[in-house]
């Protein structure tokens, strides 16, 4: 079927297209609302020469705006695309954006929608995420009893380019399912949740899920959810120079595709000054499964050696029940650098100047940077599991040795 598209409001629905060779593709704006903007999601194949495109998905084709012509004019050069392999003419065009008008019925139901959502303290949105670990709830999230149809659900505020508000996306508390409603005011691509101030913060984590990022920002370290793996343009920008950034994608073979996905040239020339990949726990398929499983304190100091923190956070509005104490330790026993023997929790909070190994709960514990007293509970508890795997061992040798 013939259905009139623009290359414009093809590169607005999905920034980041395949462009090998003369056949481009991309996401397609017309079926794929409901499946995430990446490259592997792209089954709208464009002939970059010609303008004639069609979608493997939902069939649909035809030629691009662009192409069309009402009497063919010689004199005319061709159209050339970007990418296309159509020689260049002398002749520049200045092709101007025209953005979409606002459908008032979408925007009737999109701000419906944000009347319904109620503050997330005291509801059952914020014990969900505190029986998942998370304790770093910000006053942004939502609570929506039912939004598209789904449930309970969580709501995570998302930002788009300039720090524009870009929509919501919706976890529902009960069932494994989410649904993103784009605020029709925000027509730009790419949206994204930022925690503990992200885009400022020299190091951060990138992510898939805002549940993830929350998870990550209860262990003290600042992380963005780029809802999937697709990585915007605008926000390479947006970060700014001389950052680090980590990409902790999931577990999975999206998560690995989409580290490969994003282009380092863009980066370097955004001025970005690390990218490297940082992966959630073995066994774990994200941050979110890592989290309750591991402990806030425990992720932290696996994480440490790139995002050096103090301890983990909780919400900005709420006690902080994982924050160290007032440090009443006597000077001696605080000297930075002085060599520990063995640690004790009357010791109080001890940062070292070099990794050190240090003797805890009557084993030494190679190249620790930081004490606190909770770690001795948490080494205690890993050396009670690693003592019952031995005894589990131990009986599986002697009842295989049986006759």
């Amino acid at each position: 079927m013939g259905v009139n598209l623009s290359l414009e409001e093809l590169e607005r629905f999905d920034s980041h297209p395949s462009t090998r060779g003369k056949n481009h593709r991309y996401c397609c704006p017309l079926c794929g609302h409901d499946k995430p903007i990446d490259k592997n999601h792209q089954t709208l194949s464009l002939d970059s020469v010609s303008g004639a495109w069609h979608c493997f998905r939902c069939h649909a084709s035809g030629l691009l705006t662009e192409h069309h012509t009402k009497k063919a004019d010689k004199n005319r050069p061709p159209h050339r695309m970007k990418g296309s392999i159509t020689p260049k003419t002398a002749v520049k065009t200045t092709v101007t954006p025209v953005k979409t008008p606002v459908d008032p019925e979408e925007l009737a139901k999109f701000d419906q929608l944000l009347t319904q959502c109620v503050s997330i303290k005291g509801t059952p949105a914020e014990s969900y995420l505190l029986g998942r670990g998370i304790t770093f709830i910000p006053d942004e999230l939502c609570y929506h009893p039912n939004p598209l149809v789904i449930g309970p659900s969580v709501g995570f505020p998302l930002a788009g380019k300039d720090k524009v508000h870009a929509g919501f996306m919706f976890r529902a508390i009960e069932k494994k399912e989410f649904r993103i409603r784009k605020n029709p005011r925000y027509q730009a691509s790419g949206q994204v949740f930022v925690t503990l101030d992200a885009l400022n913060a020299p190091r951060i984590a990138i992510v898939e899920a805002p549940i993830d990022a929350l998870s990550l920002a209860t262990c003290g370290i600042p992380a963005i959810a780029t809802i999937g793996t697709s990585f915007p343009d605008w926000l390479t920008k947006e970060i700014g120079p001389n950052k680090v950034i980590y990409f902790g994608y999931d577990n999975d073979d999206a998560g690995e595709k989409g580290v490969k996905a994003v282009d380092p040239k863009k980066l370097g020339e955004a001025g970005i000054k690390e990218a490297s990949r940082i992966r959630p726990p073995k066994g774990c398929k994200d941050w979110t499964d890592a989290l309750p499983q591991f402990g806030a304190t425990a992720l932290a100091l696996a994480l440490s050696g790139h995002f050096p923190l103090e301890a983990p956070h909780t919400s900005p509005n709420r006690g902080n029940e994982l924050e160290a104490t007032e440090d009443v330790t006597p000077p001696a026993k605080r000297n930075v650098g002085a060599k520990i023997r063995e640690y004790t929790e009357d010791m109080g909070v001890i940062t070292l100047e070099y990794s050190e190994d240090v003797i805890i709960a009557g084993k030494v514990r190679k190249n620790l940077t930081w004490l606190r007293p909770d770690l001795i509970g948490i080494y205690e508890n890993e050396d009670r599991i690693e003592a019952q795997r031995r005894e589990l061992r131990t009986h599986a040798r002697e009842t295989q040795k049986q006759p």
